[in-house]
């Protein structure tokens, strides 16, 4: 009895293709756009800080040239006055030992005051500097110096202190026009994101729909698949798997009408001649023997595939003499060869023992499969060879004999589960459903060997086998 393992399911929640990509690429374009915004922001928050310290840097260099000496008081207050105006802060006049001598601002004056400026030593030795920094209430000024020089000699410092609100207010007037630019670009990349979802979702899509057409027709219906892309060779993939699907399909469904002829007729002849009255007792169990061999080869085959793809069983190893094996093999085809005329011509070793490690019952039905295989698909009266020899690691069998019209590239075919036999000449048997060698195959693979067929000097199917002489414990 062949008992049957459950199947393990689970439940797969899949988004469409199409949604996660629109989705990946709004992501990524909100991202890009936030980014940019950011960018844009700051570029312009630079740009035109940069454009205020410019402007004032005139305004200062063309106050410090203009000053009055210092006697003259008066005048240098106003003109300190006047450029507090100009460049929208305070100002103030420092001479060379950082006294201040005119302030901008009335109330708060730090006239005669002294200060530290760490941008004083600088401006004294003839450089204009430009800092930046925050006050304690979190507004940020621009803090520019600028030396006063007569005669190439700096006599004072000009100093002006400049907020940065104005900065920050044409920015605010700016951010409507840059936030329109953004809905508008944002706009544009919803349409591209929902455009690439599509092209790239939809050779997928076409996949899907090939594939549904094909299931629909029981996968008999083939589609051509151009490109060398990704998706392409995964289209190509699944095209020769429904295409085998189908051929494999169809073959079991005529399979089973076969085996079922082949089951019944042995069957029926056994009925027929348990009841013939007339002939003897022991030919009548002679020929009943005979049909219900046949009749338990065809079940055994059957089986055997079954068991290898339900249950796999370890291989039982022990020690055994494989010539005596294929003397065994050659015996059990001796009903075959009466009802087809067909003989067996063992070459290679036959006087001496070759005692290998393995499992003895399914090589000795792997073998079998060989030789049966090769039988029936000779021409009858035809001689099977099956050649036996060694090399220091492997026993190597050769049959050959059999006759079908397949090409070259199709051999491998063989070892499928179900296949379908054409016999060669004038044969009446064409298209007859045989069991495949897909059992025999995966024996000796359990056994660490190698089974192939190939097209032999003489145009018939030779299978060459492989098996090592020691196989560990599995």
């Amino acid at each position: 009895m062949v008992k049957t393992t459950s199947v393990r399911e689970e439940q797969l929640e899949l988004v469409s293709l199409r949604t996660r990509l629109a989705l990946s690429h709004l992501l990524l374009s909100v991202v890009i756009i936030s980014a940019s915004l950011f960018l844009a922001f700051r570029s312009a928050e630079q740009a035109m800080s940069k454009q205020v310290e410019s402007e004032a840097l005139v305004l200062m260099h063309a106050c410090a040239d203009s000053l009055p000496p210092s006697s003259q008081e008066a005048a240098a207050a106003n003109a300190i006055k006047t450029l507090a105006d100009r460049v929208k802060g305070r100002a103030l006049l420092l001479n060379a030992l950082g006294r201040v001598q005119a302030d901008s601002l009335q109330k708060g004056s730090l006239v005669g005051k002294v200060l530290s400026m760490d941008e004083l030593p600088k401006a004294l030795a003839g450089e204009s500097t430009s800092t930046m920094y925050a006050s304690e209430s979190g507004e940020e000024y621009l803090c520019l110096a600028v030396p006063v020089t007569r005669d190439s000699k700096v006599e004072g410092v000009v100093v002006a202190s400049i907020p940065l609100e104005g900065v920050g207010r044409r920015l605010q007037r700016l951010l409507p026009s840059l936030l329109s630019s953004a809905s508008r670009v944002a706009l544009v990349a919803v349409l591209m994101s929902l455009a690439l979802s599509y092209l790239m979702a939809a050779p997928v899509s076409r996949l899907a729909a090939a594939l549904e057409s094909a299931q629909e027709a029981g996968y008999r219906h083939a589609f051509r698949v151009s490109g060398k892309d990704e998706v392409a060779r995964l289209a190509r993939v699944f095209s020769r798997m429904a295409q085998r699907l189908g051929h494999t399909e169809q073959v079991r469904r005529d399979f089973i009408v076969e085996a079922s002829h082949e089951i019944e007729e042995p069957l029926k002849s056994i009925i027929a001649i348990a009841s013939d009255e007339s002939a003897q007792p022991s030919m009548q169990l002679a020929a009943i023997r005979e049909r219900a061999r046949s009749m338990s080869l065809t079940v055994e085959q059957l089986l055997d595939m079954a068991r290898l793809e339900i249950e796999p069983r370890p291989l039982k190893v022990k020690r055994f003499d494989f010539a005596a094996m294929i003397d065994r093999v050659i015996d059990a085809c001796m009903a075959e060869m009466r009802a087809t005329g067909v003989s067996v011509r063992r070459e290679g070793r036959t006087d001496a023992p070759l005692v290998i490690s393995g499992d003895e019952d399914r090589l000795e039905g792997a073998l079998g499969a060989l030789l049966r295989f090769s039988m029936a698909t000779a021409r009858p009266g035809a001689a099977i060879e099956l050649a036996v020899s060694e090399d220091p690691d492997n026993i190597l069998i050769a049959v050959t004999g059999g006759e079908m019209q397949v090409p070259d590239e199709e051999l491998p075919l063989l070892f499928e589960r179900f296949l379908v036999r054409t016999r060669s000449g004038k044969d009446p048997l064409k298209n007859v459903q045989v069991p495949g060698l897909a059992a025999c195959r995966r024996i000796i693979e359990l056994h660490r060997g190698m089974v192939e067929a190939r097209r032999s000097s003489s145009g018939r199917i030779a299978f060459f086998v492989r098996v090592p002489k020691g196989v560990g414990p599995q």
